[in-house]
């Protein structure tokens, strides 16, 4: 919403780091859906692509609203530190936005350690407002993220971790006879929805299990090829396909 309603002092572009691949994916996609001017940058994009990033970017008032970019993207790239910077002395840098922030603290260092480089934004940008946000800090978290941020007098907004929105239920599951499955997509009937399994095994025995059943379903995981998995998630959001089974990993920007 920041990004999007320009009051106060920043205004331009919103710059949000993302670990996750496939939910910057998402996210891009229904942004520009709904008439709101988004772009992101990852290492697999087509030259092209990203010609026309840093075209938009170089402009005097980037019409782009929200940038995406994975932290290794940001802290890897000289190209993306100049385009910031550009942005900057332009006064067309609005924000950061650090998603899945508890990747900062010691807990995440073996997940993404590019991470403990963000520290440099406040040293480099001290005018430039940052927004770290996380459903995974406990308290000595929070205060890590904030200390290793250079943010430690920042408004914080907490809740718990129950959310109402969702609801819960465990059972068994015959992994060899998944008739469960059949079930429960039974009452979701042309809906789009997603499978974690445990194993890249699994996703892939499930999956064809539920193609045999007249689901529209593909599996998703590490061994496939980038373009591929982006293939398949590109037909899932435009609801030519159904179901993805995917490992965890799909929602801990692994795949």
């Amino acid at each position: 919403m920041p990004a999007v309603v320009e009051t106060g002092k920043t205004k331009g572009v919103t710059i949000v780091i993302s670990p996750l691949l496939s939910l910057i994916i998402d996210q891009v996609y229904n942004l520009n859906k709904h008439g709101i001017s988004t772009l992101c940058l990852y290492g697999e994009q087509e030259a092209k692509e990203k010609k026309n990033v840093f075209s938009e970017l170089g402009k005097s008032i980037p019409g782009c609203k929200i940038f995406y970019l994975t932290p290794e993207m940001l802290n890897r790239s000289t190209k993306v530190a100049s385009a910031i910077k550009r942005l900057h002395e332009r006064k067309q840098l609005a924000r950061f936005v650090i998603d899945e922030a508890h990747c900062i603290s010691q807990w995440g260092h073996d997940f993404r350690p590019a991470y403990k480089e963000l520290c440099n934004l406040k040293k480099k940008y001290k005018d430039i407002p940052i927004i770290a946000l996380t459903a995974t800090a406990t308290s000595r978290v929070k205060s890590e993220i904030m200390e290793i941020l250079g943010i430690q007098n920042c408004k914080i907004l907490q809740q718990g971790f129950n959310r109402k929105n969702l609801y819960y239920e465990v059972r068994d599951v015959n992994k060899k006879e998944p008739k469960i499955l059949l079930e429960l997509l039974s009452n979701y009937k042309n809906e789009c929805g997603i499978i974690y399994c445990w194993t890249r095994n699994d996703c892939e025995v499930i999956a064809k299990y539920l193609k045999r059943a007249g689901i529209s379903a593909e599996f998703y995981h590490a061994r496939l090829r980038k373009e591929v998995k982006i293939d398949i998630q590109n037909k899932w959001q435009s609801d030519h396909l159904n179901v993805i089974v995917a490992t965890t990993a799909f929602g801990m920007g692994k795949c």
